[in-house]
Parts: structure tokens; C-alpha cells; sequence
């Protein structure tokens, strides 16, 4: 039986900015392939990023989105599950 590996991530997204949150996603899965992890667990805001600032609206992400697409093309191409 093969151990499970598993990174949890910890950082600070952007609110609103779904392009860099989805490049540092992006950089951090290839940082956890190079140590052979099998799973990568982010923060439940790692792609919409959170604030407190009444004047950024809160964001939705429809299941059949170009965000999502992106996150599979990445847990793809580092052969792990990404957890966002």
C-alpha cells in the first residue's frame, strides 16, 4: 500500500483578482509535486480571495467555468488533487 502525501497550503489571495490567485495556485501545486504529494489542500478563499471591504462583491464560480478548467489543467499536469 503506497503512503499519502498531503499539503496543506496556507496564503493570502488576492480578493477579486482571479488570474494571480490561480497563477500562486498554480506555482504551489508544482512546489508540492517536487516533494511527491499526492493531495494539496488550500484555503477555502484561495481563488476568490476574501475581504471585509464592502465595496469588492463577493464572487462566484460556475462548475462549468474557465476558472475551473484552469484548476483541472492544473491538478492535471502535476498528477495530485487540488482542493481549493
Amino acid at each position: 500500500m503506497k503512503n499519502l502525501k498531503i499539503a496543506i497550503v496556507s496564503f493570502e489571495a488576492i480578493a477579486g483578482n482571479l488570474e494571480e490567485n490561480l497563477r500562486r495556485t498554480e506555482e504551489i501545486a508544482r512546489k508540492a509535486t517536487k516533494e511527491h504529494a499526492d493531495i494539496i489542500f488550500f484555503p477555502e478563499t484561495a481563488i476568490t480571495g476574501y475581504s471585509s471591504n464592502n465595496n469588492i462583491k463577493p464572487q462566484e464560480i460556475e462548475i462549468h467555468s474557465a476558472t475551473i478548467n484552469k484548476l483541472c489543467k492544473i491538478s492535471k499536469a502535476n498528477q495530485m488533487h487540488l482542493f481549493p
